[in-house]
């Protein structure tokens, strides 16, 4: 008898028959992959995964043996070499189901895996039970015709590869999980299916329409939801929706999705959001217009409770509404990780909503673009990219790709919802505005560095109207903060605050005047639409004024260079012509190499005669936050601080890992350095940094108006 699985017992009766693993898996990796064409093969990749647990070695293991076995390059030697092209294929998903997938060859890349030639190349054992109890197919067919997008096939093909990986990673984790853990799987059943959602949805929307006040900007949103009903009986294929900032685009993008969904009998909504600082905002609007459990929302901020339904779907994407970030989206498009593929093929038949689509990093963009593509043409997905400042894509696509544009007159709609001017104020030295600052009962100030918002903060009077918001302060701390600020705005009390530009990442809040250091178009649209939001002033009044220190180097200097242009140019910065313009330009002066650092998807078309492509070396390469900063976990609620005590002691390291990102600051790494010197951290296991300061000394480390201090006279105070 030959097992897949084992229990602490002797008794064999109660282990898994290999033959039952590999048939109840191969069946599973075929439901799912058949949504994409694949079934069959899927299946047959299923039934070989674990070809090499025929081995008397593998049967020693499972009596306690501790050698290690490889048990998957025989079954990927298999395939390569019964069914060639798509075989090799297969071959990766079937070696990396444990490990991840690996680079087709070696070629100088330190890499922690062997590729999948090398190990193709490996001599390996013979399983004869394995062909007197498995019964594999003589052929497989799978044709690929690259249409109008030929300058994609490589990139296809690999993402075909990741799809496979993906159906067979979690067929195996779910049978796996049955034998082992069947109460979890008896949990898996409980998310309403999207269809049950639309009824639902739809009755609340008809609802908010009748009690929404009849002001022009309600009547603007209902000509967005309107546009968004009408062009989702389309098909399927790549939108975009331009619709101006306080538009109404969340809820009306999703009527879009649930509409097109129905039309097209589609299974999911992915709605991806660029920050975690606002992505619970946006979860929670949409839990209001749907039944409990509708909704799953995974992030690095969200805590699942122990073994819960929610945490259990966010490993397969299992959940007919998912509201996640750009960051998870796509580093898992192109990770080579077993845990982050295994929801990939839970995207085919969906629909993608990109939320403020923007903010793509630019050195990834061309990789972020194919992706979708090769997803649109392949996988039966529709993308809707969705923001208020639309990027100028329409020469970036890496092939052929048509849009269809959501709304039906945008340059219409942008003059339809002007609520705000926008002046140039030139060069402003911090003290002058200060002043123009304190003038104001009801003011923002967005600046481009925590050290500019920290002294523009510190000139003014400080009293209870006065506020500070930078990442300097944990998003716990932040969180509290802006909801004071949104009900001081709301009962009309003054309200004097100073950010950094992470308030412009769809924070909802309404000012009736904005002040903004000179960025780029995009941030300064932003900025904008913090000012005026829902239009109950005739005009805002947006400021932008030039820093009378200049601006930080590098980034920053190039966007400010090309938003003064525009602004000195007489053009509208809110315009979708200056906005037009302004990406434009910005991709121009990137270029090619600008625009795919890495060179990804040179990569991948040049493996498209051998099949070779380089997931491990992508995956390592591919992060949308390029940061070399340090974290810091502040004690700043007792909630924080009894998970500590818990973690002095624990090993559930993913599950605190998770809980403390709320609770945690990113520093440079001089910065760190400098509090470091000072003995003011602390580690606790491996993981996690404090800071670990006396009660006395708290207060002086992080502040509870302005957060953590790292100026150099925190030295003298903290002796």
């Amino acid at each position: 008898m030959f097992y897949a699985h084992s229990k602490a017992t002797e008794n064999k009766e109660s282990w898994q028959l290999l033959k039952t693993h590999l048939y109840n898996t191969a069946v599973l990796a075929k439901t799912f992959a058949q949504e994409y064409g694949l079934g069959e093969v899927a299946y047959v990749q299923g039934l070989l995964h674990d070809a090499g647990k025929y081995t008397v070695q593998f049967q020693r293991k499972l009596d306690g043996d501790k050698s290690f076995v490889d048990h998957s390059t025989v079954g990927a030697k298999i395939a390569f070499n019964k069914y060639k092209g798509i075989g090799k294929l297969m071959a990766y998903g079937i070696c990396g189901h444990h490990g991840g997938l690996s680079n087709g060859i070696d070629a100088g890349f330190v890499s922690k895996r062997s590729s999948l030639c090398a190990r193709l190349d490996n001599q390996t054992e013979s399983i004869n039970e394995f062909w007197n109890e498995i019964e594999l197919p003589d052929t497989l067919e799978f044709r690929y015709d690259p249409g109008n997008q030929k300058k994609l096939v490589g990139c296809s093909l690999a993402f075909y590869a990741k799809m496979l990986f993906s159906a067979l990673v979690d067929a195996d984790y779910l049978d796996t999980e049955a034998y082992y853990l069947p109460q979890l799987t008896e949990k898996r059943v409980g998310f309403p299916k999207l269809e049950e959602l639309q009824q639902v949805f739809f009755e609340k929307m008809d609802l908010l329409q009748r009690e929404a006040s009849n002001t022009k900007v309600n009547k603007n949103r209902r000509i967005v939801y309107e546009n968004c009903l009408s062009a989702a009986d389309q098909a399927q294929g790549i939108y975009t929706l331009t619709v101006p900032t306080g538009g109404g685009k969340t809820l009306s993008s999703m009527a879009f999705a649930l509409r097109h969904a129905q039309v097209h009998g589609l299974k999911r909504i992915v709605y991806a959001i660029p920050f975690t600082s606002i992505i619970e905002q946006n979860a929670e609007t949409l839990r209001k217009m749907f039944d409990d459990n509708a909704v799953l929302e995974h992030h690095s901020n969200f805590d699942f409770e122990e073994d819960d339904l929610a945490r259990l779907a966010a490993e397969n994407w299992d959940a007919p509404v998912i509201v996640t970030t750009n960051v998870q989206l796509f580093e898992s498009l192109f990770s080579n990780k077993p845990s982050r593929c295994r929801k990939l093929h839970n995207l085919a038949n969906s629909i993608i909503i990109l939320d403020e689509a923007q903010t793509i990093p630019d050195h990834l963009l061309k990789p972020c673009l194919a992706a979708l593509q090769c997803l649109v043409k392949n996988f039966g997905i529709t993308v809707i990219i969705c923001t208020a400042t639309q990027p100028a894509l329409d020469k970036q696509w890496p092939d052929y790709a048509e849009i269809r544009e959501i709304i039906s007159e945008p340059g219409k709609l942008y003059q339809a919802f002007r609520k705000v001017d926008v002046t140039s104020l030139g060069r402003l030295d911090d003290d002058e505005l200060a002043e123009r600052l304190s003038n104001h009962e009801q003011v923002l100030c967005i600046v481009n560095t925590r050290k500019h918002a920290r002294k523009i903060y510190e000139l003014l009077k400080e009293d209870e109207s006065l506020f500070h918001l930078s990442t300097l302060m944990c998003p716990a701390h932040r969180s509290e903060t802006i909801k004071v600020i949104r009900s001081r705005l709301e009962s009309g009390q003054p309200c004097r605050v100073v950010s950094t530009q992470l308030i412009e990442a769809g924070v909802d809040i309404d000012f009736p005047v904005v002040y903004r250091a000179v960025a780029g178009i995009d941030s300064i649209a932003q900025a904008a639409g913090r000012c005026n939001r829902e239009g109950n002033l005739e005009i805002g009044k947006t400021y932008v004024f030039y820093p009378m220190d200049g601006l930080p180097q590098g980034w920053f200097q190039r966007m400010a260079a090309l938003g003064i242009e525009i602004i000195d140019s007489g053009m509208d910065p809110l315009g979708m012509q200056a906005v037009k313009r302004f990406f434009s330009q910005r991709y121009m002066d990137a270029g090619i190499n600008g625009l795919d650092k890495h060179e990804i998807l040179r990569v991948f078309h040049e493996g498209l005669k051998s099949l070779d492509f380089p997931f491990e070396q992508i995956a390592q390469n591919f992060s949308f936050i390029e940061s070399s900063g340090k974290q810091i976990i502040i004690p700043y609620d007792r909630q924080c601080r009894e998970k500590l005590q818990e973690a002095e002691y624990s090993e559930q390291y993913r599950y605190l890992s998770r809980f403390f990102q709320k609770y945690t600051v990113t520093v440079y790494p001089y910065e760190y350095e400098q509090i470091l010197q000072r003995s003011l951290l602390k580690q606790i296991g491996s993981a996690f940094v404090v800071l670990d300061v006396d009660e006395l000394s708290y207060k002086n480390a992080y502040n509870d108006k302005t957060g953590l201090n790292i100026e150099p006279e925190m030295e003298v105070i903290l002796v």
